[in-house]
């Protein structure tokens, strides 16, 4: 995250400064050079890549206290849904069996009346 690190030198050049740190201030303008140039060469080329999320739901007896809940998981940039979903369908299907997993690949509403209590289901 190349834009925040001028927030932090912010906090720190002033007690650099205060402090007459001067190898500190140094290679903190140091470092601010290189990132905004980083930055900048980044964002002139478009090809700024952030992390990837996908939003997770458990739905299930299996999971107990997770039952219901939902959770925003950050994967590195570019992954693909595909990727994450085998990810997950085995690493559960090893837990619970693969006969008691089901994915649903629906990012709408989930109608829990409607799911069998004994399989274990992420959406």
């Amino acid at each position: 995250m190349y834009e925040t690190i001028n927030e932090v030198y912010k906090l720190l050049l002033p007690i650099y400064e205060k402090n007459r740190m001067f190898e500190q201030l140094s290679t903190a303008h140091y470092d601010l050079h290189k990132d905004f140039n980083s930055v900048h060469q980044v964002m002139a080329s478009g090809k700024r890549l952030l992390g990837t999320y996908f939003r997770v739901a458990f739905f299930g007896s299996q999971f107990k206290t997770l039952n219901g809940a939902e959770f925003v998981y950050k994967e590195k940039p570019a992954t693909p849904l595909s990727e994450v979903s085998n990810r997950f369908e085995a690493f559960y299907s090893a837990k619970f069996g693969a006969e008691s997993v089901k994915l649903i690949h629906d990012s709408g509403a989930v109608d829990v009346a409607k799911l069998n209590q004994h399989m274990v289901r992420m959406t």
